[in-house]
Order: C-alpha cells, then sequence, then structure tokens
C-alpha cells in the first residue's frame, strides 16, 4: 500500500472532524484552554499518529512480504482500495457516520476479523522479536484502526514499556482496561509503570485496582499475589511484581 492511500485517508478525515482520528489518544487535563491551544495540540497529536500508523502499516506488509510476498501484495492492494475509497464524498461521508454511531474504523471500512487478525499476528511476530520501536508503531496503527480490541491496547501498552515510554504505556493500559473492563491485568502493568517512575502512591492505587479485579474473577493465585504486593508497599524499597 502507498503512504498516499493512508496519507489522504488521515487528511478527509481531519478535514472534515479531526476529534475523530484519535479519540483513545486524547490525553484529558484539568487545566483550561483556549481553542488556538486546543487546535495545536491536537494538531500535534494527530502528525504523531499519522507518523506511527504510516510506519506501522509498513513493518506488518514488510513482515508479510518475507514469508508470502503475495499476501503481502493482497493485502496492501486491499488496504489501499479502502482507504483510497473514502476519497468519494458518499463513501467518507457512510464510513464517518458509521464511527459517529460507535463502530471502530475496522468496522466502518468493512474489513473482516479474519483481515485484522492477519495483522496482529504479524505485529505480535515483531514484538516477540524484541523489536519494540517498531511494534510500538504497529499497534498504534491497530488499536486506531480498532480501537475497541483489548489485545492490541495491552500490546501497545507493553511495547511502550519495552522502550521505557512509561507515561504512554500508562495511557494504552487504561484504554486497555476501558475495553474490558474485568480484566485486572491493565491495572497490574500500570503499577510498574507508576513504580518505574518513582510515583509509589499511584502505584498502590493501580495495585488495589488489580486486586479488586482480581477477586471479582476469582483468580486465587493473582490475588494473593497482590495481596502480598501490597503488604510490600509497607516497607522499603518497593520490590517490583516479578
Amino acid at each position: 500500500m502507498s503512504d498516499s492511500a493512508l496519507e489522504k485517508a488521515f487528511d478527509e478525515i481531519h478535514n472534515a472532524l479531526p476529534e475523530l482520528l484519535c479519540p483513545s489518544f486524547e490525553e484529558v487535563s484539568s487545566f483550561p484552554k483556549n481553542k488556538k491551544v486546543i487546535e495545536r495540540e491536537l494538531n500535534d497529536k494527530l502528525a504523531e499518529l499519522r507518523q506511527k500508523c504510516r510506519e506501522g502499516v509498513r513493518y506488518i506488509l514488510a513482515q508479510i512480504a518475507q514469508q508470502e510476498p503475495k499476501k503481502a501484495k493482497e493485502i496492501s492492494e486491499l488496504l489501499h482500495e479502502k482507504f483510497n475509497s473514502i476519497l468519494t464524498p458518499s463513501i467518507f461521508t457512510l464510513v464517518v457516520l458509521k464511527v459517529v454511531a460507535g463502530q471502530s474504523w475496522r468496522e466502518a471500512f468493512g474489513m473482516s476479523t479474519e483481515f485484522l487478525n492477519i495483522l496482529y499476528e504479524q505485529a505480535k511476530t515483531i514484538f516477540e522479536g524484541g523489536r519494540f520501536q517498531e511494534a510500538a508503531a504497529c499497534f498504534t496503527f491497530l488499536s486506531w484502526f480498532d480501537g475497541k480490541q483489548y489485545d492490541f491496547w495491552m500490546a501497545l501498552g507493553h511495547s511502550h514499556f519495552h522502550n521505557a515510554e512509561h507515561l504512554l504505556a500508562i495511557k494504552a493500559y487504561k484504554v486497555a482496561s476501558k475495553t474490558c473492563a474485568e480484566e485486572a491485568w491493565p491495572h497490574l502493568y500500570s503499577a510498574l509503570c507508576f513504580e518505574a517512575l518513582g510515583n509509589q502512591d499511584e502505584a498502590k492505587i493501580s495495585v488495589q485496582e488489580a486486586l479488586e479485579k482480581a477477586k471479582q474473577q476469582g483468580d486465587e493465585t493473582v490475588t494473593i499475589d497482590l495481596q502480598k504486593k501490597l503488604e510490600a508497599y509497607k516497607q522499603e524499597p518497593v520490590e517490583p511484581i516479578s
């Protein structure tokens, strides 16, 4: 897929409704901001998101091409077709209306979960190979493309964590917890990030949240480990969860 297809798709969405591009990547601030500041920050975020998504698609396609060049070409052509389709005003309007109604971009484009799983498996291979910067780009694209997927946000958080980008990891884990509210793991990994940042108070809160979720799930092993972890906060130094 040529970069221009994804670039044009982002431009079309940005020109019409920029807030639809990356709602899950937004950072909530308690400080009032004027319109110009908000627009500048949004444009900066969109520029970063666009760059990472473009790189992520490249890495995924390159990974597929190593073993199945024909498959990579087919996937590239399909993505190119879908992204270019929204240059047609009627299709653009239909896609945007679907997103506004609650569909992911992947759903609005009419692409199957099977297709999505192919992309995910390649991104996971990149992560498992220790290529964490590339993995972060891959999972940024996937998390934008279908923001409803718990695994995508967790993988994005893990990628940022391994890149020592702890604040970005925390944001990803926070979204993961929204997509699957009963899971303890997003809170558990957030605690590790807060510990790495030296913020023991927030780490303790995250562990407590993880403990509550683990109890609800009836996971005795994790519950016992988390209870021990909470006890460890009463002592110094705090040891990370192994």
